[in-house]
């Protein structure tokens, strides 16, 4: 995440499309990877993809993009658009 060669993350949760579901909670692994994230200053993609596959829910999924999850970011990517986070 810190080379430099990319600058948003996607699809955190992707591999549930392979139908991979945790089954104890992950927040410290989540938060740990989210801050390196935001410590790196990426963008973080928000996926409507999902919607219109079999796991008919948004990459990242909505639990987790809570109020929690968005303070880590400044910048996110919908799609084709990209939009500074305010607040």
């Amino acid at each position: 995440m810190t080379s430099g060669l990319v600058d948003c993350m996607a699809h955190l949760d992707f591999v549930k499309i392979f139908g991979f579901r945790p089954t104890k909670d992950l927040s410290d692994l989540l938060e740990g990877v989210l801050t390196d994230i935001r410590s790196a200053n990426l963008a973080m993609e928000l996926s409507t993809a999902g919607w219109r596959k079999s796991v008919g829910e948004l990459y990242p999924a909505t639990k987790l993009f809570g109020a929690e999850w968005r303070k880590h970011f400044r910048y996110y990517s919908i799609g084709w658009l990209f939009v500074c986070a305010t607040g």
